[in-house]
């Protein structure tokens, strides 16, 4: 069981703090926000993620999975150190700069 406590990463006032106990394996949440995580935990369910805008596809069975909870969390919620490492990537963005006539003038560098 992994206890977390998670402030807020948004500056909205009406978004609280993220408190839950999570057991990876057996896919289960308790504590004070355990309901609000299974709600959002919802296979298939789609998630903001960052860098905005991109959203992330929850999996088959998000509560057992870091890369899934992660997500969740990272959402709205700084993340723990437990979760950081599997936080999703944003898929490869075009690195062209295109012109109002669609011609490639250049790349973002990287």
């Amino acid at each position: 069981m992994i206890n977390f406590n998670c402030k807020r990463a948004s500056g909205n006032p009406s978004l609280s703090g993220l408190s839950f106990a999570w057991d990876p394996e057996a896919g289960t949440v308790s504590g004070r926000d355990a309901d609000l995580i299974r709600r959002i935990a919802k296979p298939g369910n789609f998630v903001d993620a960052h860098p905005l805008p991109w959203a992330y596809k929850l999996g088959r069975n998000p509560l057992k999975s870091f890369r899934d909870m992660a997500a969740i969390v990272g959402s709205w919620w700084i993340l723990p150190a437990e979760l950081a490492p599997h936080y999703p990537k944003a898929p490869d963005e075009d690195p062209n700069i295109y012109d109002l006539d669609g011609n490639i003038v250049g790349q973002v560098a990287q």
